[in-house]
């Protein structure tokens, strides 16, 4: 018996996971890390480029915690620009 812990919803599950499954697993989780550890350098060279980590939009952004530099929300947090009459 395996034990999967989802994180992001804070909970366990526990279920029989046999070998091949769960080097398919491990497999799959390892491959992510590798393409965002790629990203990740690719972002240290080109800090300015959108497209490493673009951003989805979804009902899901309404409970990110990033959307102050988010490029898809960052203006929302972004004060008023004012122009002065007084020279």
């Amino acid at each position: 018996m395996g034990k999967l812990i989802y994180l992001h919803l804070q909970k366990e599950v526990a279920r029989t996971v046999t070998p091949e499954e769960m080097k398919q697993i491990r497999s799959d989780y390892l491959g992510n890390a590798q393409l965002i550890e790629q990203a990740k350098q690719r972002l240290a060279n080109y800090p300015n480029d959108e497209t490493i980590f673009p951003a989805v939009v979804g009902s899901h952004c309404s409970f990110c915690p990033f959307q102050m530099i988010c490029p898809k929300w960052k203006h929302q947090y972004m004060d008023d620009e004012v122009v002065s009459t007084d020279l």
